[in-house]
């Protein structure tokens, strides 16, 4: 698997950023094998000002740390090993994602939407803490169960 950070010419002299990917990778969103990945990051092409400057700056620096993630994810599921970046991944962000597939396919996502507006209601509003920042003396298994529990008893 391998991958290049490239840069493609837009109109108004920006460049916009993505990968380019050898062989193509599935992706699960369009269903379909897709070899670029466009990561909505923009620079100017001659930057002028100071404030230009810095942003291309950042802008790269972002799309570098993005290009690391994938192809690190990448090799981990090539060889099957276990991708511990998965663990600490939003679960509403990914039952919003599904959603929004579901609802390209031309299902009706209404039952999908009455869910998600509980989860963000009652889970991410008590639970934050428990959900994005874990304290490293509790497991994942522990934590998991401290959630259902609590949403048994206040559900």
């Amino acid at each position: 698997m391998r991958g290049t950070l490239r840069e493609k010419k837009l109109k108004g002299g920006r460049l916009s950023l993505y990968i380019d990917y050898y062989p193509p990778v599935w992706n699960p969103i369009k269903k379909e094998y897709s070899r670029r990945e466009f990561l909505k990051l923009h620079i100017v092409k001659n930057p002028q000002t100071q404030f230009e400057r810095r942003q291309n700056e950042i802008n790269r620096e972002i799309a570098e740390k993005i290009y690391v993630k994938r192809m690190k994810s990448l090799m981990l599921d090539e060889h099957k090993l276990f991708n511990k970046d998965a663990l600490n991944a939003d679960f509403i962000l990914y039952a919003r994602n599904f959603v929004i597939g579901k609802s390209r396919g031309g299902v009706n996502v209404e039952h999908y939407n009455s869910v998600l507006k509980y989860l963000d209601r009652s889970v991410r509003a008590k639970y934050t803490l428990l959900v994005q920042w874990p304290d490293p003396d509790i497991s994942k298994t522990d934590r998991f169960t401290l959630i259902s529990m609590c949403l048994q008893f206040n559900g």
